[in-house]
């Protein structure tokens, strides 16, 4: 009998914890997924796996996702490439260097160094104790090397692009008195220490505080040919490295253009819509407006049709006023450049027809001129060359890829996940060799 009741008291045991079991097992089904990867345990709701279910469908070839995402493999120097929720490709080109290449993929160029390897001021108020001033300690991106070229600290990529320099360093004394410097760098592995020796004879003679005061720049030369052009008598003027693009009119008639560098976007593309982004810097006058002249198949960068001299730039002039051939414009009278600010215009379906022709070529031109310019009024666009890539000449490109084809050609999507970057889900296109 007490061997009866044991087994009465250890079979209700059981039950009890079995059932349980089967509430909370039942509860987990309900609400709840446990994935355990790696180190780590992760528990999604019901409703967060819902809306990953949105993402992602498992056991088949197509990943589908709930929002538009970025084409890594399809980046360029100044370019990076969107697919959009319908289906469709948007490729943005900016107005110069926003990726550098580590030899692998492209990277954002604020991932260069840590920390930025950028200008700053290094204030003397004695003589130091050495002339050999520290500039500070960095570790360089994967992929980065750095060298000395006449005196600039240069940084190249690995395809041995120079994406970074600092111009030779130079002093300046409270006197206003300048001596020039000269790097001087040690690097291991990946660590780069950098230091500016400075005269060691201007230093014991200078009147303090010295402002030791290294410059950098970008090398932003995979972006845009931006610019204007003017007539003096029977000679043409093409600036093409100011701040500003320029349009401006009688006396000294100002055109302006703008080149883009379409080679991030396949030729057999579909194209569906064209942008254009400007940033207006000097507001047009009340009631003056803008065209945007239309340049199809005219490439201004060629230096047969258009060689940067006076009649190559007459030349120039002259289309920019009209189109080449009298092709006229993409749009016109337009109010926009009456205040700053950033401007976005639709160039419409002759621009969508223009870049589709021309993609084989790898360019889309643009002009922008006066509509009537008889006035004097002046109107300025910040040009790629001031500096930045958030505010300078974009254009935006929207596209289909050609009837049955799924994918961009030759590129297939994926999940890639690395410790590295804590688990995070990346959305990426490899391309296949």
């Amino acid at each position: 009998m007490e061997i009866n009741q044991k087994r009465k008291s250890f079979l209700a045991l059981a039950l009890f914890f079995g059932f349980l079991f089967l509430i909370v097992y039942i509860y987990s089904i309900n609400n709840s997924v446990k994935v355990i990867s790696g180190k780590d345990t992760l528990v999604l709701s019901a409703e967060e796996l819902s809306k990953m279910s949105s993402q992602v469908t498992v056991g088949e070839s197509k990943i589908n996702y709930s929002e538009s995402y970025e084409v890594l493999s399809k980046r360029t120097y100044n370019s990076k490439t969107f697919k959009n929720l319908d289906g469709t490709y948007t490729s943005e080109i900016s107005n110069g260097d926003i990726f550098f290449f580590d030899g692998k993929e492209y990277v954002e160029l604020e991932k260069l160094s840590e920390p930025t390897l950028e200008k700053k001021d290094i204030i003397l108020n004695e003589i130091p104790k050495s002339n050999v001033v520290d500039f500070g300690n960095y570790v360089l991106y994967e992929g980065v090397n750095v060298s000395l070229e006449n005196y600039k600290l240069v940084l190249k990529d690995g395809n041995n692009k120079i994406v970074k320099s600092l111009a030779r360093p130079f002093s300046t004394d409270a006197n206003g008195s300048v001596s020039l410097g000269e790097f001087d760098f040690e690097l291991k592995g990946r660590k780069l220490n950098l230091d500016v020796v400075v005269d060691e004879d201007w230093l014991a003679n200078a009147e303090y505080p010295v402002v030791v005061d290294p410059t950098y720049i970008f090398n932003n030369d995979s972006g845009v040919y931006d610019g204007d052009v003017f007539l003096f008598l029977d000679w043409g003027t093409r600036t093409i490295d100011g701040n500003m693009i320029s349009i401006s009119g009688p006396i000294v008639t100002l055109r302006g253009f703008i080149e883009f560098n379409t080679s991030a976007i396949s030729d057999d593309v579909i194209v569906t819509d064209v942008d254009l982004n400007v940033s207006v810097i000097v507001p047009y006058g009340v009631g003056d407006t803008i065209n945007i002249t239309r340049f199809n198949n005219s490439q201004i960068t060629n230096n047969i049709t258009y060689p940067n001299n006076g009649s190559g730039n007459i030349w120039l002039w002259q289309d920019l006023g009209t189109g080449p051939n009298n092709l006229g414009y993409y749009l016109t009278d337009l109010t926009d450049f009456q205040t700053t600010g950033n401007k976005t215009f639709d160039l419409g379906t002759n621009a969508d027809m223009d870049l589709k022709s021309q993609l084989v070529n790898d360019f889309f031109a643009i002009g922008i001129v006066g509509s009537d310019e008889t006035t004097s009024d002046y109107v300025g666009l910040r040009s790629s060359e001031i500096g930045g890539t958030s505010s300078g000449p974009k254009l935006r490109v929207t596209y289909t890829l050609p009837e049955g084809m799924t994918e961009h050609p030759g590129y297939q999507s994926k999940i890639q996940s690395t410790e590295e970057e804590n688990n995070d889900v990346q959305i990426e296109d490899d391309k296949q060799e």
